[in-house]
């Protein structure tokens, strides 16, 4: 049965701490009648504030085609669909087994299917560190199922399967509760066995394909006595003149031995120095021969391994895992499988305890064997151990294949020195019966025989090869001596390996081929053991590999890997611009594996296409991979790197290598020109068309030409005495998109007069003071397009402040939209250097009043009858201010009246009337004079100055405008008083004479003889939400 969800919801927002003392800080949670969903997750998750928690079902009803796909993608998972029963020929009861029973068996689950995600605004996001989980199904269903039986698949965006293990399941009256954790959202499959029906709860555990690993399986019956070298026994370690134990003596004085090389069409083996050779390859081709039946695995090797991310080891363990072929792929499941026909053999101590305590049994299907009642679970108080235990024993007992053998066969590339990373690159292998390996078709390792678990390592960094059989002096001990063995010569030897601290080890970034051949013919024990970390090659592909070093110990940032794009074509040989590749060609981009110089394939990739012109695009550290494009036949080629003008002078050399040779192409220059972009362009040496190509170029970067960017705040007039915080938003032009992008998380710099270093965050913003300068520890390549933004600012401070740049301590140049480029360079020591201007905030009044008064220091009286004009200053036309004619000016009007005051009152105030533009400056003409004084030779000038005050300014002895003095600001009212000497008499006083030089302030800020009075009101019609003026 199924169960359905409704689509009624509640969304509940939880920020504070969970009860308990849970070790989350955070949580979210959704529920409705059917299910409720708590995440739980700590700050570093980085979960917005605004971020929704949602699930959401899927149901047969609401989407029938992916409702079903999931549910048949599940069934194979664990083995149950009617495909991975049917194809599973091992087994009778299988064979034979209804799709009735099948359909039975899907009826007595309960199936869910949620997608649950983290979103902001309609977007998916994933959490960056582990979360927990808390699911509470509601559904009335839950009476009657057994939490026991719960089984979860976690279906990733990446297409892969994860098999979630919870930390608890718990049934309460209706409800079933379960806790796990995880570090990505997606589709999760829930099922619950119903009525009982699956006698055990099978657990599995994800596993992963090994790129380009290519292999096929073989499921025998004892016909293939009829004609295969290798016979297939009944009874374990039966000695029949034949082969018992491979390179091992036995009591026939027989053993088996593979030939020491191997063709397409023979691997011969032979059991003792009288034997002819006899050849063995029909077991592992893809003839038709009865007793035989052939499985192509998927490329990867069907799911069979799992992945040690730390040592980059690919391994699969029987005593770890039991595995069944479910006719798609392999199930993993989490604990091994035993037999109850050899319980006694299982008990540690017994003398077959390591032959029996996990078994690898691909053709018996658990979950088929689960259905029928034959599977249950044991647990070994004195081992501590956990396993599934096959009844084969009594009425109705599984019949055990042990007749079925494997061979698998991928290219690989030898590392630097052999190791991965610090780790010595290894094959190991452990198990029963016949395993031979091969490398470049030389016999590398035999374990041939039918025997009990042996063990085989091949140590790639020392060239040496191990195995538990020590008594076969014709068994080679190293590399070099298997080769030898097969017939190469010193000279062809020398080309192949070379010395390393006294040991013979392949060449370095060498490519080769590893098959292996492994056979389970002795009818009564199965084990098996594989672990690699070999780096392995896909079939017929071209790697392009970028790696970025400098010429000193400068270190590579991330703005350096991750924002700098290099562009790559694939000629054909002896052309100057004819791509390789059709139009439209498609390829993956991974990153790249520091050891080996390749793609990393263990990580997940992205697609891309051939741009426009053929070009490719590469980033630091990652590598383009063409998949099945080598063909031969085709012709050769070269790779060519094209590096803009702008930058291509910060690069000491380029150099390029490919299968452990190479050259520097630094002098292979050319001349390129893309988009009305010049470069320089660098190509390899013409590159055979092999079946596979790894191609690394390494740019050397000259640290010393980079450029050294800087923020500078400034405040107008040089104010630094103050204590606000500025915030700058500092970002860049992605080359590949076009398109304006953050600094790096983590990119480093400094302020000065602070000895801290600071990162820049996710926001990719900087704080300042006035007065501070930013340096960025990273330096930039010519060619980086910058931009810095201020953002927004207490509303005392003006919001478009001035943005100038500097290069090399040169002039300040006014900065185009706060953008620059960084400059070309060929030299050394480089800076650039952003400046950023603020002004305070203009303090608009309400109304403007000048105040007249005399020159009296000691108690100046007002002077009752004076007036103004008003005028704006402009760039062009205008008249000229009265004596200084270089200031041009225009009447300020309103309407077509000019602005003009009152009289004033005897009180010597009268009111401006105008309201002052902060952006603009002013001038008063005194346009009448009280009786019996001069009139002023200059106008007044009115501004608002860097700090946003009000300010007036009278002419001093140079014949220009002062500084200015600020208004007075009281209460609503702003005044300020401005001070003349007067002196009785008709005659005006010159330029720069005693009748305008003579400016005191008495009080706050009063000046004797004539004066401005200003009314403040803050305007907040006119201020944003946080206070300052709207734009």
């Amino acid at each position: 049965m199924i169960a359905y969800l409704s689509d009624e919801v509640t969304i509940e927002d939880e920020d504070t701490p969970l009860a308990g003392g849970d070790e989350f800080e955070n949580s979210k949670t959704y529920e409705d009648d059917k299910i409720s969903v708590k995440v739980s997750y700590n700050d570093d998750a980085d979960i917005p504030e605004n971020a929704e928690l949602v699930v959401k079902e899927i149901t047969e009803e609401s989407d029938p085609e992916h409702y079903n796909a999931r549910k048949q993608e599940y069934l194979e998972l664990m083995g149950e669909s009617d495909d991975a029963d049917t194809v599973d020929e091992a087994s009778e009861e299988v064979a034979d087994e209804s799709a009735e029973e099948l359909q039975q068996e899907e009826e007595d689950q309960i199936f869910l299917l949620h997608d649950i995600s983290f979103q902001v605004d309609g977007e998916e996001i994933e959490p960056k560190t582990e979360v927990k989980v808390e699911i509470v199904y509601k559904d009335e269903k839950m009476q009657d199922v057994d939490s026991d039986s719960l089984q979860i698949v976690h279906f990733k965006d990446d297409d892969t399967k994860e098999m979630v293990e919870p930390e608890k399941v718990e049934k309460k009256d209706q409800n079933v509760e379960t806790h796990f954790k995880t570090n990505s959202f997606s589709e999760y499959v829930t099922t619950f066995a119903a009525d009982g029906s699956r006698k055990v709860s099978l657990k599995t555990v994800p596993g992963i394909n090994v790129p380009g690993l290519k292999m096929t399986l073989f499921d025998y019956s004892s016909d293939v006595n009829q004609w295969s070298p290798l016979h297939f026994f009944s009874n374990y370690g039966k000695d029949n003149g034949v082969d018992t134990f491979s390179n091992q003596q036995a009591d026939s004085n027989s053993y088996a031995v593979a030939t020491s090389r191997l063709t397409e069409d023979k691997f011969s083996v032979s059991w003792n120095d009288n034997n002819t050779p006899k050849n063995a390859i029909g077991l592992f081709d893809n003839s038709n021969r009865n007793g035989k039946t052939i499985t192509q695995v998927p490329e990867g090797g069907g799911s069979l391994f799992q992945y040690d991310s730390t040592t980059k080891t690919y391994y699969y363990d029987s005593l770890l895992n039991a595995a069944s072929w479910n006719g798609n792929s392999f199930t993993l499941y989490d604990k091994p499988v035993k037999i109850d026909s050899r319980e006694d053999d299982i008990k540690p101590g017994s003398a077959y305890y390591n032959d029996f305590k996990g078994l690898f049994l691909p053709f018996n299907n658990l979950n088929t064997i689960n259905r029928k009642g034959n599977l249950s679970t044991k647990s070994n108080n004195q081992t501590k151990e956990n396993y599934y235990l096959i009844k084969n024993t009594g009425e109705n007992s599984e019949k055990i294949n042990y007749y079925f053998g494997m061979n698998m066969e991928f290219k690989f590339l030898n590392p630097k020195d052999g190791k991965m990373d610090s780790n010595p690159m290894k094959f190991e292998f452990t198990g029963d019966d016949d395993v031979y390996v091969f490398v470049d078709d030389v016999l590398i390792l035999d374990l041939g025989g039918t025997h009990g678990p042996r063990t085989g390592t091949i140590d790639f960094s020392t060239g040496k090869i191990t195995h538990s059989v020590t008594n076969n002096p014709d068994i080679a001990t190293t590399l070099r001596d298997a080769f030898k063995k097969a017939g190469y010569s010193d000279r062809e030897l020398n080309d192949i390996f070379i010395q390393k601290d006294g040991a013979w080890i392949f060449k370095n970034y060498s490519e080769h081929t590893l098959k292996f051949f492994y056979l389970e013919r002795g009818g009564s024990a199965s084990n098996c053991r594989m672990k690699f970390n070999l780096p392995t090659i896909p079939e017929n592909s071209l790697q392009i590999a970028k790696e970025l070093t400098t010429n000193s110990d400068g270190t590579i940032t991330q703005y350096l890997k991750d924002n700098l794009v290099y562009r790559f074509k694939v000629l054909k040989e002896n052309t100057a611009d004819t791509s390789y590749f059709e139009t439209d060609v498609t390829y993956k981009i991974y990153p790249r594996d520091v050891a080996t110089g390749q793609a990393d394939f263990t990580k997940i990739p992205t697609s891309a296409t051939l741009e426009e012109d053929g070009f490719i695009s590469l980033r630091a550290d990652q590598v383009a991979v063409f998949e099945k494009v080598m063909e031969k036949g085709q012709g050769n080629f070269y790779i060519q790197e094209w590096l803009p003008d702008t930058s291509s002078g910060a690069y000491g050399q380029v150099n390029w290598e490919t299968g452990g040779s190479g050259g520097v192409v630094r002098t292979e220059q050319g001349e390129g020109e893309y988009n009305d972009q010049k470069f320089t362009t660098y190509k390899t040496n013409s590159l055979a068309n092999d079946e596979t190509h790894i191609v690394r170029f390494q740019n050397v970067l000259n640290v010393q030409k980079l450029s050294l960017v800087q923020i500078e705040k400034k405040m107008a007039n040089g104010i630094t005495n103050i204590e606000d915080d500025f915030t700058v938003l500092v970002q860049m032009k992605d080359q590949a998109t076009n398109q304006w992008t953050n600094l790096p998380v983590g990119t480093e710099y400094k302020k000065s007069g602070d000895d801290e270093t600071y990162k820049i965050d996710r926001s990719s913003t900087v704080t300042l003071k006035a007065g501070q300068i930013i340096t960025f520890e990273s330096k930039f390549v010519g060619g980086t397009e910058l931009k810095v933004t201020e953002q927004s600012i207490d509303n005392k401070f003006n919001e478009n402040p001035d943005y100038q740049y500097q290069i090399d301590n040169g002039n300040l140049v006014a900065g185009s939209e706060a953008m620059i480029t960084v400059p070309k360079t060929e030299d050394e020591n480089h800076s650039l250097k952003f400046v950023i201007t603020n002004k305070y905030e203009a303090k608009v009044p309400n109304k403007i009043q000048i105040k007249k008064v005399d020159n009296n220091t000691q108690k100046p009286s007002p002077l009752q009858g004076a007036k103004f004009k008003l005028y704006e200053e402009v760039k062009s036309g205008g008249q000229p201010i009265p004596g200084l004619p270089n200031v041009k000016v225009i009447e300020v009007k309103n309407g077509e009246h000019a602005i003009e005051t009152e009289l004033t009152d005897k009180d010597g105030i009268t009111e401006l009337g105008y309201s002052l533009d902060p952006a603009k400056v002013y001038y008063l003409i005194e346009s009448k004079t009280p009786d019996g004084y001069l009139v002023p030779q200059y106008g007044y000038k009115l501004f608002y100055n860097a700090n946003g005050n009000l300010c007036i300014a009278t002419v001093g002895d140079d014949g220009k405008f002062g500084e200015g003095v600020p208004a007075v600001y009281t209460n609503d009212l702003l005044t300020a008083t401005v001070t003349i000497q007067n002196t009785p008499g008709q005659a005006l006083p010159n330029t720069g004479g005693a009748g305008t030089k003579l400016f005191t302030f008495s009080g706050a800020a009063v000046i004797a003889a004539s004066g401005l009075m200003y009314g403040y009101k803050k305007k907040k019609d006119k201020r944003n939400g946080k206070g300052g003026l709207r734009k």
